[in-house]
Order: structure tokens, then C-alpha cells, then sequence
């Protein structure tokens, strides 16, 4: 398992850690909320936030514009591979959008994410 980094942001003087942050779409916000419920049932995720979008893509020749929910879901480097599986499992779409970024938060944000996945 990887260790939390703690670094330490330059100019506020403030240690900051390491965490992972999932970016995945929805075409349901009921779909979503499925999603994020079971991941933060399962500690996979300590927490998760939705917001509603418009998605426009090409689709037979044409644009189509249609609703969608993004939902940003916060986890620990430790369970984000896990995360991602359970997620391109459950999710409706035959190509998903999941990606992963690695994002500096606070110490005490950290914390608290490390203790919700524990």
C-alpha cells in the first residue's frame, strides 16, 4: 500500500496531503446516487459530490445534447484502484467516464478522509 505523502504548501506554511479524487459521469442522477451510496458504504469513498450537466457529443452524424451528473468522489490512494473496478463494473455505460486525479488537501482534510476509508 502506498503511504499518505504529506507535503508541505510553501507560501501558507500549512502540511497538505495527497489524496485522490475520481471524476465519473452519470446519465441518472438516481444511477449516481446508487453509486455513491454503496462506495461510501463500502469505504471505498468518504464522501462524494454531484453536480447536474449537460453532455453534447457526436452521435449518428449529428450533435446530441442530453442531461448527465457528474460526481466528484473523494477517497485514499489505498482503496481508489478498488473504487475504479466497482465503478466500471455497476456503471450503465458500455465506455465510462472514470478518471483519477491526485489532489493536495489540507492536513486535517486528509485526516478525515484516511479515518472514512479506514
Amino acid at each position: 500500500m502506498r503511504d499518505e505523502i504529506i507535503l508541505v504548501n510553501e507560501r501558507k506554511g500549512h502540511a497538505m496531503q495527497e489524496v485522490v479524487f475520481l471524476y465519473v459521469t452519470f446519465g441518472l442522477h438516481e444511477q449516481a446516487i446508487q453509486a455513491i451510496d454503496m462506495l461510501i458504504e463500502q469505504k471505498l469513498v468518504a464522501c462524494a459530490n454531484l453536480f447536474p450537466t449537460e453532455r453534447v457529443f457526436r452521435q449518428d452524424g449529428g450533435i446530441k445534447q442530453v442531461g448527465e451528473v457528474v460526481v466528484l468522489f473523494k477517497t485514499v490512494h489505498e482503496c481508489a484502484a478498488k473504487a475504479v473496478h466497482f465503478l466500471q463494473d455497476l456503471h450503465e455505460y458500455d465506455i465510462p467516464c472514470i478518471s483519477q486525479a491526485n489532489v493536495e488537501v489540507t492536513d486535517s482534510f486528509g485526516q478525515w478522509l484516511i479515518r472514512e476509508c479506514a
